[in-house]
């Protein structure tokens, strides 16, 4: 019941359902076509977990969403992190595994403020988690990663 929490609190849980990559696992290298059927089955994979998660019913459930959530960007980001992209998409492999993290500290900085009930960073988590979303999910797309660009 997404109602039920502050509404800006709503933009960066829903960071959490998108998904962040690495870049370099080492060995030969992957085609793009396979780099990205491979990618995206990952976070395919990704996006069912966090559904299967379901939404927070009130404020006092954020906390465990954003722990189990974060738990699950590592296990995706880890498993992208393995794969040797094409040499093409390796800096924005590598972009989109940042911009992960940092979407991953924002979230933890949601569930503080929701915590605190402090409505201003609540508001400026929330304008950093829409910008890292939007990096990420065009990041996600350029190098064709589409599943990971879903929230």
């Amino acid at each position: 019941m997404r109602a039920l929490l502050p509404v800006p609190a709503l933009a960066v849980l829903v960071l959490l359902a998108g998904c962040g990559g690495g870049g370099g696992g080492g060995g030969d290298r992957l085609s793009q076509a396979d780099f990205v059927k491979q990618g995206n089955a990952i976070c395919k994979d990704y996006n069912a977990k966090i559904e299967a998660l379901g939404d927070p019913k009130d404020a006092s459930e954020v906390r465990s969403f954003v722990d189990k959530a974060g738990g699950l960007v590592d296990e995706a980001m880890g498993k992208l992190d393995a794969l040797s992209p094409p040499k093409k998409v390796e800096d924005d492999l590598a972009e989109l595994i940042t911009s992960s993290k940092k979407t991953k500290d924002a979230a933890q900085d949601l569930a503080k403020a929701v915590e605190d009930k402090d409505q201003k960073a609540l508001a400026k988590v929330t304008e950093t988690g829409d910008r890292l979303d939007k990096q990420s999910d065009a990041l996600a797309t350029k190098i064709g990663l589409t599943e990971c660009a879903k929230n």
